[in-house]
C-alpha cells in the first residue's frame, strides 16, 4: 500500500472529496450504481463533450455527460472514490500504479490488500471480482467523463496468490452513445497468466 500522507496531502484529499459530493448531487448514487430515471446535477463549469481518441466517436452535445476533473485523485494521480478512499488518500482496493496505455485501455498495477485474503496465501474472490470492476469503472474517468455500472460478468481463471504484484487492464470496446462496453483483465506479474477477467457495460452520468 502507499505509504501514509503528510497532513497537507490529507487536508487536500479531504477537500478534494468534499468538492465531488458537492458537484454530484444525487442522493444514493455510487460508480458503481446505474443513474437510472435520476440526472446527475453539476454545476456548468464541470460539464462538457466527453473527447475520445482513436477509433472512439465524440459524445453528441445531447449525450453531454459530467468532467471527470470532478472526482478525487491520489497523490500519485490515482482515481480515488470520494468515501473512505479520499480520505485517506490511497485505493482501499490496492491499486498501486494506474495509467493510460493507448487511447482506449488503461494499466494498473495492483496488490491485494491483507484484509481482502480468504486464507494466509489467496485473496477473496469477492476481492478479485470487485478489482476488476474497479478497473472497468476507473477507464472511463482516464477518459474524460463518469459512467456508472450497468451489468458486470466475472470470469475467475485462477486462484490470485497474496503478495504478488498483478498486473491489470481495461479497454473500451465500444461505445454506443451514452453505454460504455468496457472488458478488463487481472493477470500475474511473474507468469503472466491471466487469473481472471470481466465484461462491463457502464452508462455515462449525463449532466443536466
Amino acid at each position: 500500500m502507499l505509504s501514509p500522507l503528510s497532513s497537507h496531502a490529507a487536508a487536500r484529499a479531504q477537500r478534494a472529496a468534499a468538492s465531488f459530493a458537492s458537484q454530484l448531487k444525487v442522493a444514493g448514487h455510487s460508480r458503481d450504481r446505474p443513474p437510472g430515471p435520476r440526472t446527475l446535477r453539476a454545476t456548468p463549469s464541470a460539464v462538457r463533450p466527453t473527447l475520445y481518441q482513436g477509433s472512439m466517436r465524440p459524445m453528441s452535445p445531447e449525450d453531454r455527460s459530467v468532467d471527470a476533473a470532478v472526482v478525487p485523485r491520489g497523490a500519485t494521480g490515482i482515481v480515488l472514490c470520494g468515501e473512505p478512499c479520499a480520505l485517506t488518500g490511497s485505493c482501499r482496493l490496492g491499486i498501486q500504479v494506474e495509467r493510460l496505455d493507448g487511447a482506449d485501455s488503461a494499466y494498473f498495477e495492483i496488490e491485494c490488500p491483507a484484509d481482502h485474503r480468504e486464507s494466509p496465501d489467496l485473496a477473496h474472490g469477492a476481492w478479485t471480482a470487485a478489482i476488476l470492476s474497479e478497473m472497468c469503472g476507473v477507464l472511463p474517468v482516464l477518459l474524460g467523463t463518469i459512467a456508472y455500472m450497468g451489468t458486470l460478468t466475472v470470469r475467475f481463471q485462477a486462484p490470485v496468490q497474496m503478495g504478488e504484484r498483478l498486473i491489470g487492464r481495461a479497454t473500451l470496446d465500444r461505445r454506443e452513445r451514452r453505454k460504455f462496453f468496457v472488458s478488463a483483465t487481472l493477470s500475474s506479474s511473474s507468469t503472466g497468466s491471466e487469473l481472471a477477467k470481466a465484461s462491463m457495460i457502464m452508462i455515462a452520468a449525463k449532466a443536466d
